[in-house]
């Protein structure tokens, strides 16, 4: 977000990467990609929306076949926004984020 001076207000340095990856949050289980990442959180563009304040474990499917698994809360979703033509997505904020995702993430930060 940025504020009247234009600057970058967000804590958390983000990545823009597109890759596959999937969730479970209950019954509901959905399919689509990663579009962005960072330390504390990311944003997954798929068209089943879990509800925000839920628990949602996603599996991020990298170049390599590494499967690493995160889970978080749902923060906000693309149904809050209610505009028209936006592509579905969620945010969440991580509860728990493997060593595994910490290293890939470092990795995307240094290319």
């Amino acid at each position: 977000m940025a504020g009247d001076s234009g600057r970058e207000r967000r804590r958390l340095k983000r990545v823009v990467q597109r890759v596959a990856a999937k969730f479970t949050c209950g019954a509901l289980q959905s399919t689509g990609h990663i579009k962005t990442l960072s330390k504390g959180g990311l944003f997954m563009r798929t068209a089943s929306l879990p509800p925000v304040g839920e628990i949602v474990q996603i599996i991020i499917l990298t170049r390599s076949r590494q499967k690493i698994e995160v889970v978080g809360r749902v923060c906000w979703s693309t149904e809050q926004l209610r505009s028209p033509g936006d592509q579905p997505g969620f945010a969440i904020e991580f509860t728990d984020a493997s060593e595994e995702y910490r290293e890939f993430f470092a990795d995307l930060l240094f290319r």
